[in-house]
Order: structure tokens, then sequence, then C-alpha cells
């Protein structure tokens, strides 16, 4: 069993435990080459981009909660409210 704590952020709060208690990771592994597998080789190429995309709308979705989580985990505002990007960086904002 594998077992990570993040147990305390700069204000000595428990943020996160993260454990494998009851994971069976020879089936997860099986899982993935009979199931996962199997379905990825099935998919077209449009197919797997489509998938990416509907998984980046499902997190977006959920912002809110990943920025609650980084400010307790010790992140301030202004760094878990607003991407940073290079002012020479591909997205144009420098």
């Amino acid at each position: 069993m594998y077992r990570v704590r993040h147990s305390k952020n700069k204000n000595g709060v428990q943020v996160c435990e993260v454990s494998s208690e009851g994971l069976d990771f020879a089936e997860i592994v099986e899982y993935g080459r009979e199931t996962g597998g199997v379905a990825l080789l099935a998919m077209t190429f449009h197919d797997r981009p489509a998938a990416l995309r509907a998984m980046c709308k499902h997190l977006t979705a959920k912002k809110d909660d990943f920025y609650a989580i980084s400010g307790r985990a010790g992140a301030s505002e202004d760094r878990h409210y607003k991407p940073h990007f290079p002012s020479n960086s591909m997205y144009g904002n420098g």
C-alpha cells in the first residue's frame, strides 16, 4: 500500500491524504490492457481529440473546486485564479 500525506499547508492545516489502500493494481492493469486499450485502438483519428475535448470540458466545469483546493494548499489568490504565461508566450498575451 502506498500512502502520501500532504499534511500541512503554510497555516499548518492538513490539505489532503491519498492512499492506494483497497486498490487492486493487477486488476487495474488488466482493465487497461483488456478494456481501455481495446477501446482506444477502436477510436478513429478524429475520435481521440474529441474525447480529450470532452475531458477538458469536464475538468473546466470543475475549476472552482480546483481553485478552492489550490487556495487551501497555500496558493495565493492571485496565483491560483489566473493562468500565468510568459510575456513572450505563444498565447499572444505579451
